[in-house]
């Protein structure tokens, strides 16, 4: 599920790390204990709820975030210090009105969250009511939940252990920060290669806890043994001696749990007493914590180490972003049940669909926009007729370019006036016969991308980065490889290469198009269509493009670039725009070799916008609203996000100007030193 809450503070335990980082820095002027444990503002979105902030937050969040607003965003730090403010008020402004959501009436709903869940029938529960519905960590029914209780209680188990997994492993790291011999494999070398990657195909994906949570009536991902996900898990398992039986858990969610849980209730610093004490002096120092906390006997315990204040604040604002997380996603999954009827979102289909019409009839710049735009969060319904036969589409470009002293060469011919048009196009021709294709993806090699085959002296490229078997073998000749060995971040044993040098094999163009492009596309000469043209064959050219296409604007994962009727013959140089023209006419696998003042364009029609000037019937619209990337479906999914992100914004925006100014007070004086500017 996708959130539309900003993440205020998304970096919090950072103010942690940055502890080893900061020992011995000056980045705060006034660090005496009475002075960071005064009030600087105080919030109260409801009387029973009011809490204070203290100035420690305040430099702790702009040791953490702020002062690199200072460092690259140009900011002054005053600025930096009142967004951070600003940040801090306005996430507990959402934290209490969440508390308030979720266990009585508001404005937004009529009762609340928890008691809203616990009512709905079990037949008729979503995920999301399912998780709201049950227990928190502790067992207590979430329904018996008040306003006024702690953060924690408003956590499922998954929550609750994996913000203290977090908070917990993160101190951890300080404490090895602390030690004066640090592990032997943090010496080692990922990589030596210095320099910009050539950019991939790779696409993120992101999980987050409780979008876990809102998934547990669903399978959520049998668990891959040998996938990066269990190989975490397992190095937590190692590491902190836990002697879990990993075999046994089939679901990413109950093995995560698993492990967290154990993690947590295992957690001690019994043997790094040296390393706690360097730390709670140097917190001291910076009037994190206070003198009587410092006096204490050493904490070893979770229990006492989260008893520090400085590390309560941080499990505090991790609870705090999980509630506001929480709640946009409760406002999520009641808008999604408000959903119009299937006859309203045709309704709302017609209207966007008229109102597309209208616009891009009348502005046919504005529907090329919207193309070179489109996206499932971008939809574009009304596509209008083209005069003659032309249509509009969509071209992928394989270029391979000209050198340095080809494109001087290539400059100088066509600025030179004493050439006719036909002796400029003879020398640009000698100058094409000169051109040549290379691998281009050496950066790749030196970042190990893929793995070195010592006996063959080939570097073969990583499934991750290329899928093509015919493109996979970087072609050129690497020279003094040296292998190392290091751990990989699940502690797994790796073998790599350093490389003196990466040379890429030059082709003369002709044989790189009929050795290389024709044989793994399928072409038969310059100009023509394939047979067939699905997912695999626009794969296949994608992987050929990011190995040898030299125009970085190819090395996009999208359709390619828009051609238009109206506008490419002026955008483009002429003979791309001829090209374009030919293929998109020709239809979707349609392919042709150009060449340009840049170089051999090999160029491939990856889709055909064909007009649709006359709105679905709603029959039809119905019918396919679960056909997985239809138009109905696709609008469904649209409709969906853009109401539940206006809603929210909305919500949001609401929140912020009701409460700024009657629920916030500031206390100026009391922190208005750290904004002076360092002279």
């Amino acid at each position: 599920m996708k959130k539309f809450f900003a993440k205020i503070l998304s970096c919090a335990l950072a103010a942690v790390m940055a502890l080893f980082v900061l020992n011995g820095c000056a980045l705060i002027t006034t660090n005496t204990e009475r002075d960071m444990a005064q009030v600087i503002a105080t919030v109260a979105v409801d009387e029973a709820l009011k809490e204070d902030v203290y100035k420690r937050e305040l430099v702790s969040a702009y040791n953490s975030q702020g002062y690199y607003y200072v460092e690259y965003q140009g900011m002054t730090k005053q600025e930096a210090y009142e967004t951070m403010l600003e940040d801090i008020v306005k996430n507990r402004i959402l934290k209490q009105q969440a508390k308030l959501a979720f266990t009585g009436a508001t404005s937004i709903n009529t009762v609340g969250y928890f008691a809203q869940a616990n009512a709905v029938l079990d037949t008729d529960k979503s995920s999301y009511d399912h998780v709201l519905s049950g227990n928190n960590w502790s067992g207590k029914k979430f329904v018996d939940v008040t306003k006024t209780d702690s953060l924690d209680q408003f956590m499922t188990e998954f929550e609750y252990y994996s913000i203290q997994y977090d908070v917990l492993s993160s101190i951890r790291a300080l404490v090895d920060g602390y030690k004066e011999e640090e592990d032997e494999h943090k010496h080692d070398a990922y990589e030596t290669f210095q320099g910009e990657v050539r950019a991939t195909l790779t696409a993120s994906n992101e999980e987050s806890g409780n979008e876990w949570e809102m998934l547990y009536d669903e399978e959520i991902k049998v668990v891959d043994k040998d996938g990066d996900f269990y190989k975490t898990l397992a190095k937590i398992n190692k590491d902190a001696k836990l002697n879990l039986d990993l075999s046994v858990y089939t679901t990413k969610y109950d093995l995560a749990l698993a492990v967290y849980k154990a993690y947590v209730q295992n957690f001690t610093l019994v043997d790094d007493r040296a390393e706690l004490n360097k730390i709670i002096r140097d917190l001291k120092k910076l009037g994190f914590i206070t003198s009587d906390e410092a006096s204490r006997k050493t904490p070893v315990t979770k229990e006492e180490i989260l008893d520090l204040t400085y590390f309560e604040d941080a499990l505090n604002i991790q609870y705090e972003n999980m509630l506001i997380d929480k709640y946009d996603l409760a406002l999520q999954n009641e808008q999604e049940k408000m959903l119009a009827s299937d006859e309203a979102l045709y309704d709302a289909y017609v209207n966007m669909f008229n109102a597309q019409q209208v616009k891009f009839d009348k502005d046919y710049t504005a529907y090329e926009t919207a193309l070179e735009n489109a996206s499932n969060s971008n939809l574009v319904l009304y596509n209008p007729t083209v005069e003659g036969d032309d249509s509009y589409g969509y071209v992928l470009n394989l270029l391979i370019g000209f050198n340095a002293e080809q494109t001087a060469a290539i400059t100088s011919i066509e600025g030179n006036a004493k050439l006719t048009k036909a002796q400029k196009e003879k020398a640009r021709e000698d100058v094409l016969m000169t051109l040549t294709a290379k691998d281009q993806r050496s950066s790749w090699v030196q970042a190990n991308y893929g793995d070195y085959d010592e006996e063959t002296g080939k570097f073969i490229v990583s499934d991750t980065y290329c899928k093509t078997p015919a493109l996979k073998t970087f072609n050129g000749d690497i020279y003094g490889a040296k292998s190392y060995v290091y751990h990989d971040s699940y502690d797994d044993e790796k073998t790599a290469y350093s490389y003196e040098a990466v040379k890429a094999t030059e082709m003369p163009f002709d044989p790189f198009y009929a050795n290389i492009v024709s044989q793994i596309m399928g072409f038969t000469g310059r100009n023509g269509v394939l047979a067939t043209c699905g997912e695999d064959e626009i794969a296949k050219f994608k992987d050929l493009m990011f190995a040898f296409s030299t125009d970085p604007g190819s090395l996009q994962d999208n359709d390619g670039y828009v051609y238009s009727p109206k506008t490419s013959k002026t955008t483009y140089v002429k003979e791309f725009a001829d090209g374009a023209k030919q293929i998109v006419n020709q239809g979707v696998g349609a392919y042709t070799v150009v060449a340009t003042e840049f170089g051999y364009h090999i160029m491939l029609c990856s889709k055909v916008i064909e007009p649709t000037t006359t709105a679905i019937t709603e029959t039809k619209f119905i019918a396919d609203l679960l056909v997985k990337d239809s138009i109905p479906y696709l609008f469904k999914e649209y409709q969906k996000a853009r109401l539940v992100a206006d809603n929210a914004s909305k919500i949001t925006s609401k929140f912020f100007k009701d409460n700024l100014d009657s629920s916030v007070e500031y206390f100026e004086k009391t922190y208005k030193d750290l904004m002076k500017e360092d002279k």
